[in-house]
């Protein structure tokens, strides 16, 4: 895949930084699959942090944040937060 850094604009992330996320044109078959089994892997990393931090000590919670898929010209992407220092 290819990652380029970007910015939101508007809506609830307005002016946060984002990272963009697509194939290289000889993996484009791949896209569907695997944007629908990163969204399963996250869907279940975001059932698993809401359980603990229903019961972890304050200060320790667990935030997971769930990709947007778009679609440019005929390029999907993977859309997401930045997050520094992973």
């Amino acid at each position: 895949r290819v990652a380029y850094g970007g910015t939101y604009r508007g809506g609830q992330r307005n002016n946060q930084e984002a990272v963009c996320k697509s194939f290289k044109p000889q993996f484009r078959l791949l896209e569907d699959e695997f944007f629908r089994y990163d969204f399963e892997v996250a869907d279940c990393a975001i059932r698993y942090a809401e359980d603990w931090n229903r019961m972890c000590e304050d200060g320790k919670e667990i935030l997971v944040t769930r990709g947007d898929v778009h679609n440019i010209d005929g390029t999907q992407y993977m859309v997401e937060p930045l997050i520094r220092y992973f």
